[in-house]
């Protein structure tokens, strides 16, 4: 009621027509708005340079990429291109990536946690100050800094989630996951909670005991709504927020236990198998000489691709020439498909494992997304295997 003036597109008496805004498109608005009323201060056309930072913040924030947001961020990459901002030219040096090909892709999985890395380890101000700078010197050796703490990030991460993992063992019949440490840093315990999910395929809520008090992170499966299991909680809490499929909340240490059984007794009655089902949506069924840049082509017209427009998923029966094993411990496995029109190159992450045994000439259904591959300046199409099984005859008859 003290507010001089509240600008929420989600506000029940809101009459603007797209309430899906990110903060920073909410703030972007907000600027073309006073532009009208302060044209001194903001020249017109001066708007559009700001829409590099806007695509960051709107792909970063995981708002659904439609609508408005979508033309933000599309026209935010062609700004992103052509960036004045010290701060983003060092990010994308140190990152070892080119500007003017950057897409939504490399802001959510390259840019973001690098610039995220920041209040996770240490503090958001260095993020801010990389964004601010106008100085080349600067930014340079921030942007490493900030490298060099992703790097940490990912580490304290892998050692984080290793734990989980081991300590999730314990509770094998729990419907609703809730780990506990005090050890673990509350700046992760998020990407981990996403991880320890993804790996049981249950909600996970990962906390960090801090004393007397903990606090951390919950991820949903689904179409089960976390924040309703843990409001369902609330004599436990001392604090929660969240939506649907990401939740936070802070209780006493002394109350974990009663929160792990009581979320759990929230589960058992309202999370039904349905929501346990992991699906995976194919979006077409590819004759293997169809995997090229023609294809690849055709495919910008959908970008840019993310929360609400998903890159699409491809089926297609290849036969598997030769694979390796690559990248760090060997968890990726690097693939040579035998196509139709010629070979058929592809990366598998983090599938090592489930290549034991596997042989070269045996025909497998691959489900992939079709990425464009840079190499020494020579552009081909490389799949990114999502999921595979050895072939169904259904596939190869065409039904």
């Amino acid at each position: 009621k003290d507010a001089i003036a509240l600008i929420n597109p989600k506000l029940k008496t809101n009459k603007y027509p797209f309430d899906g805004l990110a903060g920073v498109g909410v703030a972007f608005k907000l600027i073309c708005a006073l532009q009208k009323h302060l044209p001194d201060k903001i020249p017109e056309g001066r708007e559009k340079w700001l829409l590099d930072l806007v695509a960051l913040g709107t792909v970063c924030d995981a708002v659904d990429l439609i609508d408005e947001n979508r033309l933000l961020v599309k026209y935010g990459l062609v700004v992103m291109g052509k960036t004045k901002r010290a701060g983003l030219q060092a990010l994308a040096k140190v990152a070892g990536i080119n500007l003017d090909q950057i897409d939504s892709r490399s802001l959510g999985f390259i840019f973001g946690p690098r610039l995220n890395a920041a209040g996770r380890i240490e503090h958001a101000n260095a993020a801010l100050k990389l964004l601010l700078t106008n100085d080349q010197h600067e930014a340079f050796k921030i942007a490493q800094k900030l490298d060099k703490l992703n790097r940490q990030r990912q580490a304290d991460t892998e050692k984080i989630t290793k734990e989980a993992l081991t300590q999730a063992k314990q509770y094998p019949d729990d419907k609703i996951l809730v780990l506990a440490d005090k050890h673990w840093s509350h700046g992760i315990v998020g990407i981990v909670a996403s991880r320890i999910s993804e790996s049981f395929y249950k909600p996970a809520i990962i906390l960090q005991i801090e004393g007397d008090s903990a606090k951390g992170s919950a991820r949903s499966v689904a179409s089960f709504s976390i924040i309703e299991a843990i409001a369902s909680t609330k004599k436990y809490l001392e604090q929660f927020g969240g939506h649907q499929f990401a939740a936070g909340v802070r209780l006493k240490t002394a109350s974990i236990d009663k929160f792990r059984t009581a979320v759990n007794r929230y589960a058992k009655e309202n999370l039904k198998d349905k929501n346990k089902i992991k699906n995976l949506e194919i979006d077409l069924v590819l004759a293997d000489k169809l995997i090229n840049l023609d294809s690849l082509a055709r495919l910008v017209a959908l970008e840019p691709f993310g929360n609400g427009n998903v890159e699409p998923h491809f089926l297609s029966s290849l036969k598997l020439a030769e694979y390796r094993l690559v990248g760090k411990d060997s968890k990726h496995v690097k693939l040579t498909f035998t196509g139709e029109a010629g070979p058929v190159e592809g990366i598998a992450f983090s599938c090592a494992e489930r290549f034991n045994g596997v042989k070269a000439g045996e025909i497998f259904d691959i489900v992939y997304k079709m990425k464009i591959n840079n190499w020494r300046e020579i552009q081909n199409v490389q799949i990114e295997v999502v999921d595979f099984k050895l072939s169904s005859p259904d596939l190869n008859s065409g039904k």
